[in-house]
């Protein structure tokens, strides 16, 4: 099951990407050999991008606050 959740993520991130014998990062436009390199460094920028957000409105509520 978790197998074919993995498959569907990523035909589905796939759809709309340049390919050929590379694969490119429709968030960084970073090429990756492989969809296994490009998912793990998309989620790994995905991760880092939320927890900036996060704490730059961490911050702002902070300033807003005193």
């Amino acid at each position: 099951m978790l197998e074919k959740a993995y498959n569907n993520l990523t035909k589905s991130l796939l759809k709309g990407i340049n390919t050929g014998e590379r694969y490119q990062c429709p968030f960084t436009g970073k090429w990756f050999a492989s969809t296994d390199k490009l998912i793990k460094s998309g989620i790994s920028y995905l991760v880092d991008s939320y927890n900036f957000k996060l704490e730059k409105k961490r911050e702002k509520e902070a300033k807003l606050a005193n």
